[in-house]
């Protein structure tokens, strides 16, 4: 078994990659949130490959400081969802 990282900010077929031909794979995807990608582009970036997306919200999740972390944890969740959807 293996996993990839494949940043968010740029669409992986730029780089000539397609993820299809990994179809069990799971993606890390850095760059969403401080680093400009959203969560609701998921499925624009990854296609197909959303689904096994790891997003890293890391920083934006951490901003929300330790009273907010949950409630914005859950938000990032639902846009990930939407996103991955979409």
């Amino acid at each position: 078994p293996y996993g990839v990282v494949v940043g968010a900010t740029r669409p992986p077929a730029e780089y000539g990659l397609d993820l299809a031909q990994a179809p069990t794979t799971p993606i890390l995807g850095p760059g969403f949130g401080a680093q400009g990608a959203r969560l609701a582009d998921v499925r624009r970036i990854y296609g197909g490959a959303a689904p096994r997306v790891i997003a890293s919200v890391s920083r934006d999740a951490l901003g929300a400081g330790p009273g907010g972390l949950a409630d914005r944890l859950r938000t990032l969740a639902e846009q990930l969802s939407a996103g991955v959807a979409a």
